[in-house]
């Protein structure tokens, strides 16, 4: 009975082996497989990448249009947009006066044009 029992113990432990061998195998096979698979993704992915880029380029430059602003322009800009500010900050009696003095010269425009 002790040869039945070696036997079937280095049965057993060969079928293990066996297994560990087989599975390093497959999980060799396996990972070469997903490099592979992986690399060729990552070039597809970079060659649509640069159409997108490319399509994106063109069609920014079709649709977009780019306005140069002077120094001139800028300080008017921002002179208005002082203005305003120092509007907002006006009191009652002197938002009165300003509406007071912009009908004066509204008038004044219009009667200049009519002559």
């Amino acid at each position: 009975m002790d040869k039945k029992f070696e036997d079937v113990s280095k049965n057993i432990l060969y079928t293990a082996v066996g297994a560990v061998v087989v599975v390093t195998e497959k999980t060799q096979q396996f990972l070469e497989e997903c490099r592979i698979k992986g690399q060729e993704a990552c070039e597809q992915y970079a060659i649509r990448n640069e159409e997108l880029k490319r399509n994106a380029k063109e069609a920014f430059k079709k649709d977009v249009n780019v306005t140069v602003v002077s120094d001139d322009e800028e300080e008017q800009n921002e002179e208005q947009e002082s203005i305003l500010e120092q509007i907002a900050k006006l009191s009652k009696e002197e938002l009165a006066r300003v509406k007071e003095k912009l009908s004066e010269l509204e008038n004044e425009e219009a009667s200049a044009s009519e002559e």
